[in-house]
């Protein structure tokens, strides 16, 4: 047998937002009253059922600008974005679970991965990896 060797790779920690939940994102939050989500700022997000501790999500998407997509397209329903429909269609969101990650250093490349999300049987592109430079 050959010689082996260990390699050694330091810990990513990814800085996630608090689990908020869906109900309080509807919340406007010009008024300083609502839940602030980074506007035109790259991340990535994850929904998941708040009665579920495991690290099952129901979704989890990426976007170039985070307010927008979570707020706007995921919540209100505002942009036509179809992953919203589909969760808003289907599940009781008072029970829902939502948070994010502020993209920091390098973009993101995605690849090319696909699972099925808990709705249904259609594909969606999810996200594997990311680089954090922090």
């Amino acid at each position: 047998m050959g010689e082996h060797k260990i390699l050694e790779i330091g810990t990513i920690t990814l800085r996630w937002s608090s689990w908020v939940p869906w109900l309080d994102i509807l919340i406007d939050n010009r008024s300083g009253l609502g839940v602030y989500i980074p506007n035109e700022k790259p991340g990535i997000y994850e929904i998941k059922r708040s009665d579920h501790g495991g690290d099952e999500r129901l979704y989890i998407g990426q976007t170039g600008n985070l307010r927008l997509r979570v707020r706007q397209g995921l919540v209100k329903g505002k942009l036509g974005y179809p992953a919203g429909k589909q969760i808003r269609a289907g599940e009781d969101t008072s029970k829902l679970v939502v948070r994010w990650r502020k993209q920091t250093g390098p973009p993101v490349q995605k690849r090319s991965c696909f699972a099925s999300i808990a709705l249904g049987s259609e594909a969606s592109p999810l996200i594997t990896v990311i680089p954090d430079s922090a």
